[in-house]
C-alpha cells in the first residue's frame, strides 16, 4: 500500500462508524485529515451549502488545497417506512443527507482540489438491491452511484479520479439495531460467502487504496466490500 504522507484529506461523516475508521486509516498512512460532521466542533452540516462553504474556507486556510475527499456522511431511518404512505419529510431528510450531502461538500471543495486528487464516495450494496421498508436509503445510495460516475467524467480532464466503495453489512452503530433484531445477524452471515459481518476497517482499507497512487488508472468504478454478498442475488 502506497503512503499518503503529507496529503490533505477531507472525510465527511468522519466522527463515527465507517467514517471514523477511514479517518484513522488515512492518518495512519500519513495524511492530514479534516472532518466534516454534524457531531464535530465546529459542526458541518452537509445538507447546507453555507455550512459546506464555511468548512471549505477553513480547510483551505489551514492547508491551501485538498488531495483526497471521502464522502461518507449518511443516515438510515430507524424503522420500516413505506414510500407511498409515510411522511415525505423522512424521504426528504434521507435524500438531503445521503445524496445532496454527498454533492454539496464536493461543490464547496472543488476549487481547492489538487490536480490528480482522489474522490471516494460511500454508496452501499443497497444501491443495487431494493429493500422493502428502506426505500429512501436505497434510492439515495443509487443516486450516489450515478453521481460518482457522472463526476468521474466531469473531473477527468484534471486527472481527478472519482470512485465509490459499496459496503455490505458492516458492524457500526447505525447498522447494529438492524443486525441485532429478529435473528438478522445470523441470516446475513448465512448469505455472505465469506461468512462474517464486515468491520469498518474493511471499508477503510478499500478507501485507502483508492486514495493512493496504486489506483491511479481507476475512475468511475465501484469497489464492493461486502464479503461476496452481492454474488448471492436477493
Amino acid at each position: 500500500m502506497s503512503s499518503l504522507q503529507g496529503r490533505i484529506a477531507v472525510v465527511t461523516g468522519g466522527a463515527s462508524g465507517i467514517g471514523a475508521a477511514i479517518v484513522e486509516r488515512l492518518l495512519a498512512d500519513g495524511a492530514k485529515v479534516e472532518i466534516a460532521d454534524i457531531a464535530s466542533s465546529p459542526a458541518t452540516d452537509v445538507t447546507s451549502e453555507a455550512s459546506c462553504l464555511e468548512f471549505a474556507r477553513r480547510v483551505v486556510a489551514a492547508h491551501g488545497h485538498v488531495d483526497i475527499v471521502v464522502l461518507a456522511a449518511a443516515i438510515v431511518l430507524a424503522a420500516d417506512h413505506r414510500l407511498l404512505t409515510d411522511s415525505l419529510d423522512d424521504w426528504s431528510h434521507v435524500l438531503d443527507v445521503n445524496l445532496t450531502g454527498t454533492l454539496l461538500p464536493l461543490r464547496a471543495l472543488e476549487p481547492y482540489l489538487a490536480d490528480n486528487a482522489s474522490i471516494i464516495t460511500i454508496t452501499s450494496g443497497e444501491y443495487q438491491h431494493a429493500t422493502p421498508g428502506n426505500g429512501a436509503y436505497c434510492v439515495s445510495k443509487s443516486g450516489v452511484w450515478m453521481l460518482t460516475k457522472t463526476l468521474a467524467l466531469e473531473l477527468a480532464n484534471r486527472q481527478i479520479r472519482v470512485n465509490a466503495v459499496a459496503p455490505g453489512f458492516i458492524e457500526t452503530p447505525m447498522t447494529r439495531p438492524f443486525l441485532d433484531g429478529s435473528g438478522r445477524r445470523d441470516k446475513v452471515i448465512a448469505v455472505t460467502p465469506l461468512g462474517r459481518i464486515g468491520q469498518p476497517s474493511d471499508v477503510a482499507d478499500a478507501v485507502a487504496w483508492l486514495a493512493g497512487d496504486q489506483s491511479s488508472f481507476v475512475t468511475g468504478t465501484t469497489l464492493w466490500v461486502d464479503g461476496g454478498i452481492a454474488v448471492n442475488e436477493r
